[in-house]
């Protein structure tokens, strides 16, 4: 609960700086600004961005961080790149992001253990560290399949601690290409049963009945 609500203030802050406008990489590789427009509505985003020549492209959908993906799509073709955050080669949007900042925030590749860095999704990014779509898939492919460093637990974890540490492990294998739907729906499970630090035996016993739930067979459930 403390990492969903320190992503969700992070992001009211990017959402709060949206710029007025963006960088985009010309096919000669010239700099150009472009105008960016936002507006929102009954939880749909429209992202437009206007050259100064009148060249307009605009997206639409349920965050901003598709909105970008759907405008990156329409410039790639014309060898346009979007110098923003979201473009980087090592930004990539995790279930949990997309649905506490409604993609104002990325999360960036890490190889570290914790909370991932993050960065305003339309935020700037170096020409030289932004990449087509296909390109920012093979990286972020590359980086699951990237063998992680193992951290033994601390001998001082505490029951929150420990608590925390599962719903996260759930939420990451439920994310991975071909996972059982049931573990985002268990991850969703025991965040909503979150209780106050220190009740480790409420924590437990939801725990272990929701992963029952997640993975008994059919013919047990009747």
């Amino acid at each position: 609960m403390i990492t969903c609500v320190w992503r969700l203030n992070r992001a009211v802050c990017a959402r709060m700086a949206m710029p007025p406008s963006v960088t985009v990489v010309e096919a000669n590789g010239a700099l150009t600004n472009w105008a960016l427009n936002h507006s929102s509505s009954a939880g749909r985003h429209v992202v437009t961005l206007r050259s100064d020549s009148g060249q307009e492209f605009a997206s639409e959908s349920w965050h901003v961080f598709d909105c970008l993906r759907l405008l990156r799509e329409q410039l790639e073709p014309l060898g346009l790149r979007v110098c923003v955050n979201g473009s980087r080669r090592d930004a990539y949007e995790s279930g949990m992001a997309a649905n506490m900042s409604e993609g104002f925030v990325v999360e960036l590749m890490s190889d570290e253990h914790g909370i991932p860095p993050t960065a305003p999704t339309y935020g700037f990014a170096p020409p030289e560290q932004v990449v087509t779509l296909a390109e920012q898939a093979d990286a972020f492919e590359e980086w699951m399949r990237r063998p992680r460093p193992k951290r033994p637990l601390p001998a001082t974890l505490t029951p929150d601690e420990a608590y925390r540490a599962a719903c996260h492990l759930v939420h990451h294998c439920a994310l991975r290409p071909g996972a059982d739907p049931a573990l985002l729906a268990l991850f969703g499970d025991l965040w909503n049963r979150h209780r106050n630090p220190g009740e480790w035996n409420l924590w437990r016993e939801a725990m272990f009945s929701s992963i029952g739930r997640a993975f008994m067979m059919p013919e047990r459930e009747a």
